[in-house]
């Protein structure tokens, strides 16, 4: 964070990087190698570039760096180690490391089989990439173990975003980190963005021009942006226990590519999902 004094603002330019992508992280890679440490199967090129992806140029070449050091050179499972320990010093998003499958959630064949065959499709034209799920249940009915048993069942790492932790005392600054955890997901693509319990985040943003200067308002169309224009290999999921809670434009039809109740809802729920639906 850059305060420029008002006198010599006009002479300064802000131009923003994207993270690296794929291209450039190998470059990266290739930087720090010696003869015959880079790895030659393409399987193990992607799982490297994979775990990576995220990460700035200076962060990818200390994790190669300690990779070669460690371990073998350039082993996946430390650079992962080395993404999870940089995310948590962002404090935007966390990285789920977990052993949560589909052998030990019990129920929920409907959304076992949909996710899973939605996610597995060869999907060649980003406009047509699958967008998401929302579920819908009272707590402790296993939404998020769903979500995270789904992650290690497709080999996508689920990346959980607390709206609450984006808030900051500073005007604009809560817009800024929200963008930056969706550059980092799509950067990290593909992968799954959860947020739990979206409600609580978003159940304040018709009253945010009285209550907190607009930035409620501010933040949620920013999330509704990215939901609708975002072109990366992202799967959002979003949890919710009180759909009377959500703004309607969030839960519309064609937002998600599907709904899921994990617990059967109330006759007051059925009413406001009728109405929205």
């Amino acid at each position: 964070k850059i305060n420029v004094p008002m006198e010599l603002d006009p002479d300064f330019v802000v131009v923003t990087h994207e993270l690296p992508d794929k291209d450039q992280l190998w470059a990266v890679a290739e930087s720090v190698a010696e003869e015959g440490e880079l790895p030659e199967d393409e399987g193990d090129k992607k799982l490297l570039l994979q775990s990576a992806a995220g990460l700035t140029r200076r962060e990818a070449e200390n994790a190669y760096s300690l990779s070669i050091v460690k371990k073998e050179p350039f082993d996946p499972a430390i650079v992962w180690d080395i993404k999870a320990q940089t995310l948590k010093k962002r404090e935007l998003l966390t990285l789920y490391e977990g052993e949560e499958s589909f052998e030990t959630l019990g129920g929920y064949d409907n959304f076992k089989n949909f996710t899973t065959k939605l996610l597995s499709q060869d999907v060649t034209d980003d406009r047509l990439r699958p967008k998401g799920v929302l579920l819908l249940g009272v707590p402790g009915a296993g939404k998020s173990a769903s979500v995270h048993a789904l992650g290690n069942h497709t080999g996508r790492r689920v990346l959980e975003l607390d709206m609450g932790s984006l808030r900051s005392k500073f005007q604009g600054e809560t817009d800024e980190n929200l963008a930056a955890a969706l550059r980092t997901a799509d950067a990290m693509e593909p992968c799954i963005l959860f947020v739990d319990e979206i409600e609580k985040a978003l159940s304040g943003t018709r009253s945010s021009g009285s209550t907190d200067g607009g930035t409620g308002s501010r933040v949620f169309g920013k999330l509704l942006r990215w939901l609708n224009d975002h072109t990366s290999d992202v799967f959002f999921i979003g949890t919710c226990n009180d759909i009377s809670q959500l703004p309607p434009e969030f839960s519309r039809a064609e937002r998600f590519d599907g709904l899921f109740f994990f617990d059967l809802p109330s006759d007051e729920e059925r009413k406001v999902i009728w109405d929205i639906y």
